[in-house]
């Protein structure tokens, strides 16, 4: 079950050209609505042609491997935000990129919907922020996902709308890793700001950097996000004003993975910067998207549905599926 990485293409009419070429026009300005694919609303206006399109498809790069390298690195990180505290805190001190004083838990409980670590590396040149994930070790992260109705981002902005869970740990959240982040980044105003974290972390990652660049002075060209298989977490509103803020964004997606697909009760979008890694793991590429319309590349995650999704793909990267330990870690 399931669609082919290119072939399906022309046996479905479809047309890409709007993603990339500004030549084309009439693309229909509202997005999917309840679901909707967005393969039925890729629609180029006149003069435009498919062929190059589905060529380009077919012979699109991958992510370059130093690049996958680093997203590796990140989802170790991600993965270690699952562990114990005690043994977050021993494993990450064997990593020898970062410094050892510097690696700081959330003030939080293990069982807590709250829970990550703030680190910095031994340069001094980049600043980590991790969250975790939904868990079985903190059943309110399911109740917290489950919670999908619409509410306003800012109290004066009712119409910029994002899933009330993940708002709900954001805001419990926030207060207690900015002050640990405020206090790594004295004597290091240069240091770039990451945020990383996988599932349900990938959407406070999101949050937490635009609330970051909306309330912190001096750190708007020094936010970077990295995700792994997150969630949807606003609507189209949201997603234009992240957009907006230029902060590098990459939202790794992998194979047949549901959950960045994942609507529940609201109309979400998501922001920009997709990476697809391909059911097989072999390949990586960096998937077409549209800022105007929020209109993702159907090649990449938004061809899953729930009749070919597969639960194992959601912790599967590049057949990582758990965090690898430092001192048996592989050149990644």
């Amino acid at each position: 079950m399931g669609y082919g990485l290119t072939r399906h293409i022309p046996s479905l009419g479809l047309k890409l050209s709007n993603f990339k070429d500004p030549q084309c026009s009439g693309l229909e300005s509202k997005p999917p609505i309840n679901g909707e694919d967005n393969r039925r609303w890729s629609n180029p206006g006149p003069g435009c042609t498919s062929e190059a399109t589905w060529s380009e498809l077919l012979e699109r790069p991958g992510v370059p491997q130093d690049a996958i390298s680093k997203y590796k690195k990140y989802l170790n990180y991600a993965f270690a935000a699952y562990l114990p505290e005690a043994e977050m805190v021993s494993q990450l001190r064997l990593d020898p990129t970062l410094d050892p004083e510097h690696i700081v838990p959330f003030p939080t409980k293990f069982n807590n919907a709250c829970y990550g670590f703030v680190a910095r590396d031994s340069t001094g040149g980049n600043i980590y922020v991790v969250h975790r994930g939904s868990t079985s070790n903190a059943l309110s992260t399911y109740y917290y996902d489950l919670q999908g109705k619409r509410v306003p981002w800012r109290k004066l902005s009712k119409f910029v709308g994002v899933h009330r869970g993940i708002k709900t740990v954001h805001t419990k959240c926030f207060p207690l890793w900015k002050p640990i982040l405020e206090e790594q980044l004295e004597g290091y105003p240069k240091a770039k700001v990451n945020l990383i974290g996988h599932s349900l972390g990938g959407a406070l990652s999101v949050t937490g950097a635009l609330e970051l660049f909306q309330t912190v002075e001096g750190l708007k060209s020094r936010l970077r996000v990295f995700t792994f298989g997150a969630p949807p977490v606003g609507n189209r509103a949201f997603n234009l004003v992240y957009n907006k803020t230029k902060i590098p964004t990459i939202r790794i997606t992998s194979g047949y993975d549901k959950v960045p697909n994942l609507k529940l009760r609201g109309r979400y979008t998501h922001v920009r910067g997709e990476h697809y890694i391909t059911p097989d793991g072999k390949r990586t590429f960096e998937c077409f998207y549209n800022e105007n319309t929020l209109a993702q590349d159907p090649e990449c995650i938004a061809k899953v549905s729930w009749f070919n999704f597969k639960s194992a793909d959601h912790n599967n990267y590049w057949g990582i599926k758990e965090f690898i330990p430092y001192n048996n870690t592989p050149d990644m």
